[in-house]
């Protein structure tokens, strides 16, 4: 039975999830600016819990961003020292398909814009579809102006459009999600307690990696490159 380690530290929130034999076993911190401190204590945490060692694990996954610039290091750098210790593969994905996952585990959405705000003319749009299980990139982190963006998204007003505020002074001095959730043009109302599932965390990624390894669709270390937001 495959067991995979997934790590999410790209945005406000550090977390680590193991999946053995169909368990999950997860651990979540609210981080500010101390990712690089917490992230080795969770996986500790995650194989103790699950009373396995890394040496076990066949499969690591992690976030490659867009996020903030340390925050995606840690995710990536961390994630490739690993897989180089124990000679494993990778599988990695788009922090705006990891919210797509969680907004379909959630609230069972299907068709997902992830539109993340960088500065105050610039968003990270992404789309995605799902079909027969898996997610379809129909647009993957393009940086677009902010006009363009909300014209883009009054055309689709039978998608679920996830907006957050991700501009630096957001992103790093925040440790609370700050995002809104759209559908046909009305807001969604999301409880507290369920607000920071939709977060990106380390569970959809497993999930996404889970589907990954049935696929096919690993890497090699060397293949695995950050991806930051662009403020130009």
């Amino acid at each position: 039975m495959t067991k995979i380690l997934s790590i999410e530290t790209t945005m406000q929130f550090c977390s680590v999830c193991l999946f053995k034999k169909n368990k999950i076993f997860f651990e979540e911190v609210k981080s500010n600016k101390e990712h690089i401190q917490k992230i080795l204590p969770l996986v500790e945490t995650c194989l103790r819990r699950s009373q396995s060692q890394l040496k076990e694990i066949d499969l690591l996954a992690c976030t490659e961003g867009p996020g903030g610039f340390s925050n995606t290091r840690i995710s990536v750098g961390t994630t490739q020292a690993m897989a180089i210790a124990i000679n494993v593969p990778i599988a990695s994905f788009s922090s705006s398909m990891v919210i797509a996952q969680g907004l379909y585990r959630c609230l069972g959405s299907k068709r997902v814009v992830v539109c993340l705000r960088i500065n105050q003319n610039r968003v990270n749009f992404s789309s995605f579809q799902l079909q027969k299980k898996r997610w379809i990139e129909i647009i993957d982190n393009q940086t677009l102006f902010l006009k363009n963006v909300l014209s883009k998204i009054d055309q689709l007003r039978d998608w679920t459009i996830f907006w957050m505020e991700c501009r630096s002074k957001n992103l790093e001095s925040s440790i609370h999600p700050n995002f809104s959730i759209f559908f046909k043009n009305k807001k969604i109302s999301i409880k507290e307690n369920q607000k920071v599932s939709l977060f990106p965390n380390a569970i959809d990624l497993a999930i996404l990696a889970n589907q990954a390894w049935e696929d096919g669709n690993i890497r090699l270390v060397e293949e695995l490159y950050p991806v930051y937001f662009k403020e130009f």
